[in-house]
């Protein structure tokens, strides 16, 4: 192997040289020895950092009086509820790669369930950052870690349990330490590299609280510790500002007014006459209702008013500096035409859009701090449970968006009606910019295609006029007009609900399919089932169960031979044990029957994903159409969506068409049974397209 070559650091060339010889001989590692020679160049010694311009902002020292400008000064507390208000409507997003992994995804969804899992959530997480942070310059969390799993028990007297149960690690909270219990900063010197936070919060001892078991956010600059909080601005404009209203104020005692006595007769005053006076004044110089002067003979008196000209002008200098203070922040829109008399609308509403910019261009500070330290040690605790993960997802902060006048929506829409084509995130888009609409169009788009989609998918025959179903028709059964007489009455229309839609199609949120609570799969079931020998084939599981009513399923290896048979012994349900998921997860397959031959449910798809079933099935008689129907989904190139997703579009989707189903069943003579099967199937086939699953539709002679 070659020897690297000496070099003498003593100029640009040398460091020329070194690379030059490692791209020489790619086969051979060329030891890197550079070693930082300079520091940051941060003022300060024994753990004290001294960047202030006034050494009355040193910290520790400062603490009490940022504390008070934070608490008291009026223009920093709107500031500050401004920030919380809006931190109200900021959320955590983890981004995903271009080609998710089905690893990629299931990380997603952790972290997004450990902001949910930890004590306070995100939203006291939030909350408690931008009102100190961006006050104080940096704020410091004890990061704490806990195994997700009820049954673990928290060290010490921690009583945390978390209600996530997958067994990684993640956190039971992030512990706020007040900045007034900061004693100093747990430094390497002489580069004044940050290694933790001593703290000392009386009467306990002090600790040294390190950085890699906590969370340290600066604002202002990232480079000190301590950040550069605005309120250094802000201490010289409110001490200019307290002078000025001092000044105001003694000026306004001062032009109150006095009392003028004039001795219209001749001769000294008494001392009768001296009391009388002073009685008097005090009367007529405080502030109390029924106050009277009476005047002794040879006396008269009167209140004379000394105008305070520089009052207007100091109010205004006063005013002048309350939007200094707003404008530190960038928040000086709060102040037009409200602590001021002028302001123009455009003026003010720049200024918000620029506040707002500003906002959302400080929380990405925050979030990218956040990602860097706790995103990082997240992934490095649980990247083994995740092998086929593509990268580690970045977690961000959600923006908030300014508010839309109204008729500037409208504009704007009408402005690209003809010109742009309009989808369905398009218009949902716009619905939730007018703050008041409904965001569910995809419930509007499918009530358009919900009659097509009926004949193409359930078709009924017409009725005549006059004949049971039909107005003017005698009923067709007890309960519901158009119904078999020989079956039981239906619900009524008018009072049932999408569960109840679900009950009769055969597979309501109760009865789907689900991996017993407690197992790797994060199922729901605990009961036990009734298992069998595998069937001969799935042609004769098929021919077996196309009119059972109840559900039976088969379980298929990886080469689609049938192993196992489970359930058939509930009517809308199978139920899977720890073995029986052992046999199909990760490339196996399930078939299963469902009365009157309903699609594939979301519970079904959930049942695929979590256990990454190579393809799932669904076949029974649909006794409307007079089919053998069998639903078929197999996993996609790009792997099974992620339980929450699923979940979120099948919420999406279910009430539009419970909508449309009790309409048929008032004005097309629809049994419920009919109008339940009917509203299954669109349910699902809406599901399937927006999750660009491919549910193929078979029917067997």
């Amino acid at each position: 192997m070659a020897m690297p070559k000496k070099v003498k650091h003593t100029g640009i060339k040398n460091s020329v040289d070194l690379a030059a010889n490692a791209k020489a001989d790619k086969g051979a590692r060329t030891g890197l020895r550079f070693i930082e020679a300079g520091s940051e160049g941060i003022k300060g010694y024994a753990g004290f950092i001294t960047e202030a311009y006034n050494a009355q902002l040193y910290w520790p020292a400062v603490q009490p009086l940022y504390s008070r400008l934070r608490r008291s000064m009026p223009e920093i507390v709107m500031i500050r509820n401004a920030f919380t208000s809006w931190a109200r409507n900021v959320k955590p997003i983890v981004e995903l790669p271009d080609k998710a992994t089905d690893d990629d995804k299931k990380y997603q969804d952790f972290i997004q369930s450990d902001f949910d899992n930890m004590e306070g959530g995100f939203a006291a997480f939030v909350d408690t950052l931008v009102n100190q942070v961006p006050f104080m310059g940096w704020g410091w969390w004890e990061a704490v870690p806990g195994i997700r799993d009820p049954k673990w028990k928290a060290p010490g007297d921690d009583d945390w349990k978390s209600e996530a149960d997958d067994g990684l690690i993640g956190l039971r909270r992030l512990a706020w330490r007040d900045s007034s219990t900061f004693y100093g900063w747990d430094m390497t010197e002489p580069k004044k590299k940050l290694q933790g936070m001593k703290q000392q919060d009386w009467p306990n001892p002090l600790v040294t609280l390190p950085l890699n078991k906590s969370l340290h956010v600066t604002f202002g600059d990232p480079n000190n510790p301590e950040g550069l909080t605005p309120l250094e601005a802000v201490w010289r404009l409110e001490r200019m500002k307290f002078g000025y209203e001092v000044v105001m104020g003694i000026g306004s005692e001062h032009a109150a007014g006095h009392l003028s006595i004039n001795k219209t007769s001749e001769g000294d005053l008494s001392d009768t006459d001296e009391q009388m006076i002073a009685r008097t004044a005090k009367n007529l110089l405080s502030a109390q209702e029924g106050n009277y002067a009476y005047w002794p003979f040879g006396l008269d008196g009167k209140v004379i008013d000394v105008p305070f000209q520089s009052a207007g002008s100091i109010l205004e200098i006063v005013k002048h500096y309350s939007i200094l203070v707003l404008s530190v922040y960038t928040m000086q829109w709060i102040a037009l035409n409200t602590l001021t008399s002028t302001g123009a609308q455009a003026s003010q509403v720049d200024s918000t859009d620029t506040g707002v910019f500003t906002y959302n261009a400080m929380m990405d500070g925050f979030a990218s701090q956040y990602d860097a330290q706790i995103g990082r040690r997240l992934f490095e605790w649980n990247k083994a449970e995740f092998p086929n993960i593509t990268k580690r997802p970045k977690i961000k902060f959600s923006h908030i968006d300014k508010s839309l006048a109204l008729n500037d929506l409208a504009n704007f829409f009408r402005t690209l009606d003809g010109i742009l084509p309009m989808t369905d995130d398009d218009y949902k888009a716009l619905r939730v910019r007018s703050g008041f609409l409904p965001t569910n169009v995809d419930s509007m788009e499918a009530a358009k295609e919900a009659r097509k989609l009926d004949e193409a998918m359930a078709p009924t025959p017409k009725v005549p006029p006059g004949q049971p179903g039909q107005p003017g028709g005698q009923p067709g059964g007890p309960g519901q007009p158009g119904t078999d007489p020989n079956k039981p009455a239906g619900p009524d229309p008018n009072k049932l609900n999408f569960s109840g839609f679900m009950d009769l199609a055969g597979f309501d949120e109760s009865q789907h399919p689900r991996a017993p609570k407690g197992n790797e799969t994060g199922g729901e079931w605990t009961r036990l089932v009734a298992n069998s020998a595998p069937p001969e084939s799935i042609e004769k599981f098929r021919d077996d169960h196309w009119e059972s009513e109840k559900e039976t399923a088969i379980i298929l290896d990886q080469d689609d031979k049938p192993v196992k048979t489970v359930g058939g012994n509930k009517k809308y349900s199978v139920d899977f044990e720890k073995a029986d998921q052992e046999l199909m997860i990760n490339g196996g397959s399930m078939i299963h029957n469902h009365p009157r031959g309903t699609a594939l449910s979301d519970g079904d798809i959930i049942l695929a994903s979590d256990l990454n079933l190579k393809k799932i099935e669904a076949f029974g008689f649909d006794p409307y159409t007079k089919e053998k129907i069998s639903w078929t989904i197999e996993k996609p190139s790009e792997g099974w969506p992620a339980r929450a997703r699923i979940k979120r579009a099948y919420k999406i989707y279910e009430d539009a068409y419970v909508f449309r189903a009790r309409d048929q069943m008032k004005t097309e003579g629809r049994d419920s049974w009919q109008a339940a099967n009917w509203a299954t199937n669109n349910v699902m086939a809406r599901v399937t397209e927006s999750l660009k699953l491919r549910m193929v539709r078979n029917v067997y002679p």
